[in-house]
């Protein structure tokens, strides 16, 4: 057994001074084979897009996002002013402002930017976490997707220009916003009430939840989808309960198994991986959806949300796999090469 001693020469030095020097892409021989495996013939272009873009992302950005994970510099609201006037205003570190700004300036959502380079540069941001500005631009990612097809007024068309290309260098940034604790995805559920006032809509409605209080722009959020998409690409949960989420993506794909048959998304999820992996996930999420509801709390519910859990981790454990493979295959042809 070892005893403390204050002349233990170890120290972290050594790997701070490798850590301070690492490219996320550059120094990455496996992001760049996925990189050049899915993009194709776009490849020389992303890989120099992500060459230019990882050095920010890799030492500013790293060095911004690791202070204000400092308990300090956390944010908070500052309800009044010093003349006790109610401002209810957001406070954040600098470093918070000056990142964000700096992010959303590179314009990943203008049609400047394909859609492999956006994707690669949000992949490369991730790294440092969340950091105060992943959730927003997650949220703006989809006020841009609805924008694009549902844009049919000269406010709105400003909003995804604002969004999309900016404005004289100022990028617009979206919230997401959940109206009915009871509803959620479930639109019928809900009793949000929207009443349109000239060119604007104002809801009326008892918000539960808030992504990116300080953005510019709010959209309304019906679907788990968006959510499964940027909690699996940055690995956390942040709406909550894990359960909550678990009894949305059960509720969804109950309505939709008729037309998407939950073992049509496992398939086309699992691409050329082995048919007996592929028939077991497709019997498995096909007995867990048809299981009525996840509300009613016994032992058969905790049991299958066990199972869902498990199942989520193994399924997406799969689809790693199939994306290693491939990306192994091609370090593999470029070494004989």
């Amino acid at each position: 057994m070892s005893h403390p001693d204050r002349n233990n020469p170890y120290s972290f030095d050594a790997f701070l001074e490798w850590r301070d020097r690492v490219d996320y892409y550059a120094d990455d021989p496996f992001i760049q084979a996925v990189v050049k495996t899915f993009t194709g013939d776009a490849w020389k272009q992303v890989d120099r897009a992500a060459r230019k873009f990882s050095p920010k992302v890799s030492y500013r950005w790293r060095d911004m996002a690791d202070t204000i994970a400092q308990p300090e510099k956390r944010p908070y609201v500052t309800h009044f002013d010093g003349h006790n006037h109610r401002i209810d205003r957001i406070e954040r570190p600098l470093e918070t402002v000056i990142m964000e700004k700096e992010a959303f300036s590179e314009g990943l959502f203008s049609t400047k930017t394909s859609p492999w380079e956006k994707l690669t540069k949000m992949f490369l941001l991730y790294q440092n976490g969340e950091a105060c500005i992943v959730c927003p631009l997650t949220c703006t990612e989809g006020l841009v997707a609805i924008l694009e097809n549902f844009a049919d007024t000269p406010e709105l068309k400003r909003i995804l220009r604002h969004c999309k290309e900016g404005i004289d260098g100022d990028f617009g940034i979206g919230a997401q916003y959940l109206s009915e604790i009871q509803g959620g995805s479930d639109v019928p559920a809900n009793v949000l009430e929207a009443v349109r006032k000239r060119d604007t809509w104002r809801l009326y409605g008892t918000k539960f939840f808030c992504s990116a209080t300080h953005a510019d722009y709010a959209m309304e959020d019906f679907s788990s989808l968006p959510r499964l998409y940027r909690d699996a690409a940055v690995n956390e949960l942040w709406e909550g309960p894990r359960n909550v989420l678990l009894a949305q993506i059960h509720r969804d794909l109950q309505k939709v198994s008729e037309w998407y048959p939950p073992s049509e998304f496992v398939q086309n999820l699992l691409p050329g991986a082995d048919k007996k992996i592929v028939d077991a996930f497709s019997d498995e999420i096909s007995g867990l959806v048809s299981y009525p509801g996840l509300v009613e709390m016994n032992a058969e519910t905790v049991r299958i949300c066990q199972q869902w859990d498990s199942f989520c981790a193994r399924l997406f454990h799969a689809y790693q796999d199939l994306a290693k493979c491939e990306g192994e295959r091609y370090l593999d042809n470029r070494k004989r090469d």
